[in-house]
């Protein structure tokens, strides 16, 4: 059976639909042409392939389907067959062997070149029926790791050819859970194709066998630029493996291998391949267990390492002896950009050393500390560093238990810095006053873009100083507020803020309380507003009266492109009110609406409208009662 077979009757019309859509930018003929074109090649959805059918056959088979289309269409359907259809299995009944270069054969008989791929990658990222949603139609182990127990016969043959062909520059095989067999023949073409530059394994738990095969094919490459082989239990040996292509290749630039289980004899290996490697640029270790000896051990290496531009060691249990190493290393090494340290056990000891790192620091941009317990002696310890620092742009301190004190702190750095333009201050318990506080330094500092205040417990108070503070900064892009206990009160605070700022491009109050009238005090401040183009408004028990005064005010509105409403209870009423908003507006570009108790009369009106619009390009109505009808008129959103 088919991936096409697996789909329901409506999925199989959108599918063919969505395919015509890209074979008309590929081909420059019109829908009508492309969809005929299709028809007329496709057999009936009733029909399917046999696949015990003998090799020789299928291929004359996909020769007389192309044989009469024009030569890209040739090319597009030969990649529909190949890749969706799934008509060309390898079997034993077809092929002597089951080897790679048996694959390879198959992918040749149907001329896969780079167009073709190319034209798959289009179809994979337009389609809204992609592979990896055509999971969710298979019998799931799990939803969480998203292993699939059961696969069309042939998909993973096919896939596993792909990395031999001359022209693939991309290898995605994550969460396809290869056997073991087929996966480690795939790697071994990664030494054989010298025009693969991207290689993403992760989720197959290959473990160290799987890498070992696959150092000895990178030895060989001389492509590859960026290699993922995240969750695939490698553990230190296969760290090991790794660190000694690292030692020869003078091409990797990015390597991923989050959660391995890698530990300090691991780390060890990779510290050595770092002192001598000058191409690697990013280095990902999230989710092992490297703790303080295996920060020492890559702190050591980064000393003498001029080409490591970003270091990813979260959820690694650095401690204390850790830190003390990485501010060391800090003091010395001024190429290292980005440092993640997020679920680390950073507090106010780890913090202090890391401030005297930053202090003598000449070349770090971005720097994560989420989900540490820094707390508010630990941001202040950190004050005169950061006021005086002048390359870090992002600083990530969220879920750092900082509270109202901290704020305090935080109101100085702003004060003082001017190169911060990125500030996750998310879950900090500021409450009332520390977002008071915020909102003073935010009235004062021009340089920050965007802030992110995501449930910090600072209600009606804080949003109203928050408020007045956009009436005066004019640097701020996007705000985040979203999960503040803001009511009525708050909203027309920010409302007034809103009219008279010109520089806030995105606004998020999702998950508060504004009601019906706080949305219609937002929305006319649009009426004045003319920069705001994302307005989320999703959890706010808008309903129907607020749906309908926000529907109003938005015909005329020309900037805002993207509205979240999910969520509203905004019933019929609403959904028709908008759905004579999107007749006349001509600017929206995306509007979700998802579970709002919309019934199927609204739902047509919605449909009509979405016909007649120009602009909208997403449109979300997901609802479990109607989706069969959302699906129905989704694709008369405009491409």
């Amino acid at each position: 059976m088919s991936l096409y077979d697996w789909m329901e009757q409506e999925q199989k019309l959108n599918f063919i639909v969505s395919v015509c859509r890209a074979l008309e930018k590929a081909s420059n003929l019109s829908f009508s042409s492309s969809i005929n074109s299709l028809k007329e090649a496709i057999p009936p959805i009733s029909q399917k392939f046999d696949i015990h059918r003998s090799y020789q056959e299928l291929q004359v088979k996909i020769t007389h389907l192309t044989s009469k289309l024009p030569t890209i269409i040739d090319v597009s359907l030969k990649a529909l067959i190949l890749n969706f259809l799934e008509c060309v299995p390898i079997s034993k009944t077809t092929t002597t062997s089951n080897s790679p270069r048996d694959c390879l054969l198959a992918v040749e008989t149907v001329q896969l070149n780079s167009r073709l791929y190319n034209f798959i990658s289009r179809i994979l990222q337009d389609s809204l029926y992609d592979v990896k949603k055509f999971q969710k139609y298979f019998d799931c182990s799990s939803e969480v790791n998203h292993k699939i127990s059961k696969k069309p016969p042939g998909r993973n043959d096919n896939l596993a050819g792909y990395v031999l062909t001359r022209d693939v520059r991309r290898m995605d095989f994550k969460f396809y859970q290869i056997e073991i067999e087929r996966l480690l023949g795939c790697i071994d073409g990664v030494g054989v194709n010298h025009f693969l530059r991207e290689l993403e394994l992760s989720c197959n738990d290959f473990g160290v066998a799987g890498a070992k095969k696959l150092a000895s094919g990178l030895k060989k490459n001389r492509s590859v630029v960026s290699v993922t082989i995240g969750a695939n239990s490698i553990g230190d040996d296969g760290a090991n493996a790794i660190s000694n292509v690292l030692k020869l290749n003078q091409t990797i630039e990015r390597l991923n291998l989050s959660n391995n289980g890698i530990g300090p004899n691991g780390t060890q290996q990779l510290g050595e391949a770092i002192r001598m490697n000058r191409t690697l640029k990013s280095l990902i270790l999230f989710k092992n267990n490297i703790a303080d000896e295996g920060a020492q051990t890559l702190m050591r290496a980064l000393k003498i390492n001029t080409s490591i531009l970003s270091l990813d060691l979260r959820k690694n249990q650095i401690g204390l002896e850790g830190m003390r190493a990485i501010m060391e290393t800090l003091k010395l090494n001024s190429t290292l950009k980005t440092l993640e340290l997020y679920w680390n056990n950073v507090e106010l000891r780890e913090a202090q050393l890391l401030a005297e790192g930053l202090e003598m620091n000449t070349g770090m941009t971005t720097l994560g500390l989420s989900w540490n317990y820094i707390g508010y002696q630990g941001i202040e310890s950190m004050v005169e560093s950061l006021k005086l620092n002048r390359t870090l742009t992002k600083l990530n301190l969220g879920w750092n238990h900082l509270q109202n004190i901290g704020a305090v702190s935080l109101k100085n750095i702003l004060k003082h810095n001017r190169t911060i333009t990125n500030l996750n201050l998310s879950g900090n318990e500021f409450g009332v006053e520390g977002g008071a506080t915020l909102a003073e330094a935010l009235s004062i500092n021009q340089t920050l873009k965007n802030l992110n205040l995501y449930s910090n417990k600072l209600e009606n108070l804080g949003a109203r100083r928050i408020g007045i503070a956009l009436k005066w900064n004019q640097g701020i892009e996007t705000l985040n507020l979203s999960s503040n206990n803001i009511t009525l009160l708050g909203a027309e605070g920010l409302a007034t803020g809103l009219k008279q700022n010109s520089s806030l491009r995105q606004l998020y109050l999702d998950q508060n309380k504004i009601g019906p009238k706080g949305s219609i005090a937002i929305s006319d401040a649009l009426s004045l507003n003319n920069t705001l183009k994302h307005l989320s408004l999703g959890k706010n028990g808008i309903k129907h009266h607020g749906a309908t005064i926000l529907a109003r005010n938005l015909r005329q509105n020309g900037c805002l492109q993207t509205l979240i409403l999910s969520h509203n209870q905004i019933g019929d009423t609403g959904a028709i009110s908008l759905a004579e908003c999107l007749k006349h507006n001509k600017s929206l570009q995306k509007l979700d609406l998802t579970c709002n108790e919309i019934s199927s009369v609204s739902t047509k009106s919605l449909a009509e409208a979405v016909k007649i619009n120009t602009t909208l390009c997403e449109f979300n109505l997901y609802c479990k009662i109607f989706w069969r009808v959302f699906f129905c008129f989704l694709f008369c959103v405009r491409e």
